[in-house]
């Protein structure tokens, strides 16, 4: 009988210490004052890159004009010829012709100038936008060639754990002490779960 309880004092020390070192080994969970398992929380960082080629135009709007000097188109003649050397209009000259009256333009100074002109030249603002992204883009005919979107993304996981029931009713096997000695058995009984495998 003394055999018996030592043996069963040992089985049972054994069960115990591999438990707590169990738990020990455990680094993912997050326990409380009271030694009980809580969650284990994990944060990760994504970026997705989204591009949108030629976006559509949602609205476009004249804001105004702006005076630029611009190069003149020279062409041709009817007999294709550049004008420059057609003796039509004299390029070379140091003021504008008295021939060609361009006016004056806003800023007093006359339209044609040898190779480039005085001009006002209107400014325009163009919207694009849908349901990711929203854009502006003002000047001469503006566009919107394409456009990339980085979004960033932050997946937060959290698992909870939950401590598990140590009393079962079920069906047990194993060996039991008989005034016999160990004889092997099966029934139906309460138990409490030690460790869980």
């Amino acid at each position: 009988m003394k055999k018996f309880f030592e043996v069963l004092i040992t089985v049972v020390a054994g069960l115990v210490a591999g438990y707590l070192l169990h738990g020990c080994q455990n680094q993912e969970c997050t326990k409380d004052a009271g030694g009980a398992v809580v969650s284990d929380t994990t944060l990760t960082a994504a970026t997705d890159t989204v591009t949108h080629l030629s976006p559509a135009v949602t609205d476009t709007t004249a804001v105004g004009t702006m005076v630029a000097r611009l190069a003149l188109h020279k062409g041709s003649g009817a007999g294709g010829v550049p004008l420059h050397e057609s003796g039509n209009v004299n390029y070379d000259c140091d003021v504008a012709s008295d021939s060609l009256t361009y006016g004056m333009s806003a800023g007093g100074e006359p339209r044609q100038w040898r190779d480039s002109a005085v001009v006002e030249v209107p400014i325009t603002q163009v919207h694009y936008a849908d349901s990711t992204y929203e854009a502006w883009v003002s000047g001469y005919a503006p566009a919107l060639d394409s456009i990339k979107i980085y979004r960033h993304t932050e997946i937060m996981r959290i698992r909870e754990y939950k401590p598990p029931n140590r009393w079962h009713i079920g069906i047990t096997a194993g060996t039991a002490f008989t005034p016999r000695g160990f004889q092997p058995y099966i029934g139906v009984g309460v138990t409490y779960s030690l460790y869980s495998f």
